[in-house]
């Protein structure tokens, strides 16, 4: 079985949808708004973006994390 990224987010205003959203795009993942959905989960530490930040942007941070 493929494994395929998920990308949650928590979004008060909106925003950090907008730029979940286009990251999921970016590297091909699924994109759902949960919350606290994966206890067990391994976490990276985020980073803030603003809702303009371009596709590149996103998939350079994304490389940096080596999943």
């Amino acid at each position: 079985m493929d494994k395929k990224p998920l990308v949650t987010y928590f979004s008060g205003t909106g925003t950090t949808a907008e730029v979940a959203k286009k990251l999921a795009h970016a590297i091909g993942a699924d994109g759902r708004r949960l919350h606290d959905s994966a206890p067990a989960a391994s976490w990276k530490t985020g980073r803030r973006f603003d809702a303009r930040v371009d596709e590149k942007t996103l998939v350079s941070w994304v490389d940096g994390l080596d999943l």
